[in-house]
């Protein structure tokens, strides 16, 4: 399945909908399914955190890119 057959799937369209349906800018009924929200920060990375992970993120694409 492709990624944008997955979203027909997933936003409850019936089946066999063809991808043109998701240029409706009608919003489909809303179900505790498909209100999700996004990942988000609850307090702020410190500086130093950031460059180590930057440092880590380095060296392991160094070792297997």
């Amino acid at each position: 399945m492709s990624w944008i057959k997955s979203v027909i799937f997933w936003t409850n369209f019936a089946a066999g909908t063809q991808v043109n349906a998701l240029l409706s800018r009608v919003p489909q009924a809303l179900t505790p399914l498909n209100r999700k929200k996004s990942d988000y920060i609850m307090k702020r990375i410190p500086r130093q955190g950031l460059e180590l992970l930057f440092k880590k993120e380095w060296w392991n694409c160094n070792l297997h890119c």
